[in-house]
């Protein structure tokens, strides 16, 4: 899970080369047509936006003479000479690559000047940092070093932020997928981001660690995905927090739910809501490979997170142990390709264990746990590498933001009660018509899915976005396999060629909750894999 460093430039020449990214189509592993894959692009809106680490020196940037060293410059129109007012950002929660001189800096959120006409298009303008707390790391992560360090930057608030009713400021939180960290920066003005304040510790929680997706919940909470125990095994939690919670590390009391809340501090609420259901009745489509295991609601490793668009219902897919993926192989870790490519060393010690399924929570009671569960299926792969195979490592979620839309011909309503999920090393996008199907539905399995797509085994189909108006999902694909690996394009012309997919859904969408007329073609005993 660790990032490797990139480069940018910054203001005032403190880094050199730009980052540029590629953004390309392919028109291969459709399974419903048409869906339209065309070319795609990544849009930035305004001040907030996505992870994307990186390695800078924090601290003010270097500014031009005259500018306030308190706050980064405006953005300033390359066309008119004149200040773009309220210049768009991107915000990079953004980690140290140690490795290069083997000093653990401080991890920090760069603010990136996204304005195209901007005379600073491009460059880091700002850098904000951590507080440095000792004893705050979950153990594990790394003994002897303080909460700036060694929380290895993953998600943030990106679709949203967090505002706060009581002062107004606008926030985003930051976790430490290692550390187990919580961070809290004051966003009001992207332009003069102070250092972090620390929600969460990774040394208080009992039942959490690797902290992964944030959502704002209905009730004024947030909500973060940790996808394993506290140990860095199974189950993980979607535990819920007050957004203005000072961590115990830093001062903040202890919230215990054992006593009376008129003994509470209600600002320092947290809850860790375990996403284990014990007896599903969902069998795994296959026993797991390290225990044998055939109950799919033990494999509990909350990813992917999103709201439905009432906001009555939390929805999380199941990734992987955490433990077996970071340090889980006498051969090598997860990213290291010799493990990802060797076929017969891989599947004789591989001790790898992904999630296959799909859990719904009332967001009004996360206490309660998962409400349904569901699972993908199989497809007609049979991969030399287990964890290849189609429903494997179900990482990205996410849910259309319309409740609903007009029939032009009809005038009926049509609910928009579907859902994607996508495995990563499985490489394939699933969809559901109706996630909130009860688990009584196809025949006691819950919500149906069925496969739309098929990128390719190990592809990394592992993140993708759905456009406001629901009309257009964003699939980028990070490839993974290199030339000379046993799948490299073993399918089709650029299959693990990094680039961008757009896919029109709304075929899909405009079904409502009707049955879905695409999956995985028959299995074809010719075909490689």
């Amino acid at each position: 899970m660790k990032q490797s460093k990139a480069k940018m430039d910054v203001v005032g020449g403190r880094a050199g080369g730009m980052l540029r990214v590629a953004v390309t189509a392919a028109m291969s592993g459709m399974l419903c047509a048409p869906m339209g894959a065309s070319a795609g692009a990544l849009a930035l809106v305004g001040p907030g936006a996505t992870s994307s680490p990186t390695e800078f020196q924090v601290g003010p940037i270097d500014l031009s003479p005259g500018q306030n060293a308190n706050r980064a410059p405006e953005a300033i129109s390359k066309t008119t000479g004149k200040v773009i007012p309220n210049g768009a950002v991107l915000l990079s929660w953004t980690g140290d690559a140690i490795t290069d001189d083997g000093v653990a800096n401080s991890d920090f959120v760069a603010v990136i000047d996204a304005e195209p006409d901007s005379t600073t298009y491009g460059k880091v303008i700002w850098t904000a940092g951590l507080p440095k707390v000792i004893g705050a790391n979950n153990p594990g992560a790394a003994y002897g070093h303080t909460a700036d360090v060694h929380n290895d930057p993953h998600h943030n608030t990106a679709y949203t932020s967090y505002i706060d009713p009581v002062s107004g400021r606008k926030y985003m939180f930051v976790g430490g997928v290692i550390s187990g960290n919580v961070f809290r920066y004051d966003i009001t003005d992207v332009r003069a981001i102070k250092p972090a304040e620390m929600a969460i510790c990774g040394t208080e929680l009992t039942l959490s660690a690797l902290t992964d997706d944030f959502m704002v919940l209905p009730n004024g909470n947030m909500a973060v995905t940790y996808m394993g125990g506290k140990s860095y095994g199974g189950p993980g939690t979607v535990t819920e927090f007050h957004p203005m919670r000072t961590s115990v590390c830093t001062g903040g009391t202890p919230y215990n739910a054992l006593l009376p809340a008129s003994l509470q501090d209600p600002k320092q609420f947290l809850s860790e809501n375990s996403a284990v259901v014990l007896n599903s009745g969902i069998q795994r489509y296959k026993p797991n490979k390290v225990t044998g295991n055939t109950d799919a609601g033990l494999e509990a490793y909350p990813h992917g997170m999103q709201l439905t668009a009432d906001g009555t219902y939390l929805v999380t897919s199941d990734y992987a142990m955490p433990a077996s993926i970071g340090a889980g192989d006498p051969i090598a870790n997860l990213f290291n390709s010799t493990f990802l490519n060797s076929p017969l060393p891989g599947d004789a010690t591989s001790i790898r264990m992904f999630g296959t399924t799909v859990r719904v929570w009332k967001a009004s009671d996360l206490k309660a746990g998962p409400i349904t569960i569901s699972q993908v299926p199989d497809g007609p792969r049979v991969e030399d590498i287990y964890f290849h195979e189609e429903p494997e490592g179900q990482m990205a979620f996410g849910m259309p933001h319309l409740t609903g839309h007009t029939d032009p011909v009809t005038g009926q309503t049509v609910p928009h009660q579907g859902a994607f999920t996508a495995s990563m090393c499985g490489g394939t996008l699933y969809y559901t018509s109706d996630i909130l199907a009860p688990q009584s539905a196809n025949n006691g399995l819950g919500p149906r899915w069925n496969a739309v797509y098929d990128v390719g085994p190990c592809t990394g189909v592992s993140y993708f976005g759905i456009s406001d108006d629901d009309k257009t999902m964003y699939l980028p694909i990070s490839g993974i396999q290199s030339p000379g690996d046993p799948e490299y394009n073993r399918d089709y012309p650029g299959e693990h060629d990094r680039r961008m997919l757009a896919l029109d859904i709304r075929p899909l969408i405009n079904k409502g909750t009707g049955t879905i007329q695409c999956d995985f073609p028959a299995s074809d005993p010719s075909r490689p894999g």
